[in-house]
């Protein structure tokens, strides 16, 4: 038995060190994408994706969070305080296109909280007499080259883990968009985008 105590330290290493050689390997960057279809005109929902203050009750529930900026388009910022540090996040409408294929795009500026830069995009196109909606989020890592345990995890989360955590975000964002568009109660408490901690 004395054996294992000898050569578990040694293995633990080991792991370690495979894990941050295979991290040079691994891409920094991931976009991951959800979709559905929701039972409303485009027009109806990319109002309601194209003006900030009418994420209230989606993507948080009414009477939370702040708006700043103009009501329509780029540069509409919704501020949220994070739960777990009480820290502001922003999210902030970078661009939006009313010209088929219609889009919102939107970004996390407060880059210095977070360990990935973080882009996300809703895509609407007609469908059947509703709206087919993508959403989309990419994210790239932020760690420097040097700085081998951030590095390590970082790439490692966008490779196995990303697709879990940050795709079970989109999917409940657009079940709460499409309830909400479609003039029923949200699923399930709407609660803002958290960036992979």
């Amino acid at each position: 038995m004395r054996w294992l105590f000898r050569i578990l330290p040694l293995a633990l290493v080991l792991a370690l060190g495979l894990a941050v050689v295979g991290s040079r390997s691994l891409p920094d960057r991931r976009t991951l994408e959800r979709s559905t279809v929701i039972e409303a005109p485009v027009d109806a929902v990319f109002d309601r994706l194209a003006r900030i203050r009418k994420w209230s009750g989606w993507y948080l529930p009414p009477g939370e969070g702040q708006f700043e900026g103009p009501e329509l388009g780029a540069g509409g910022t919704l501020v949220v305080a994070a739960p777990e540090d009480g820290a502001q996040r922003r999210l902030r409408l970078v661009s939006t296109s009313s010209v088929p294929p219609m889009e919102v795009v939107y970004t996390f500026p407060d880059v210095d909280q977070l360990p990935y830069e973080i882009e996300g995009r809703f895509e609407l196109e007609p469908a059947d007499g509703g709206t087919k909606v993508r959403s989309s989020q990419s994210l790239r890592s932020r760690a420097a080259e040097d700085d081998w345990m951030a590095r390590t995890g970082e790439r490692w989360f966008l490779s196995i883990m990303a697709d879990r955590f940050v795709g079970s975000i989109l999917d409940r964002e657009l079940q709460n968009l499409k309830a909400a568009a479609e003039g029923r109660p949200v699923p399930a408490a709407p609660g803002p985008a958290r960036a992979p901690q």
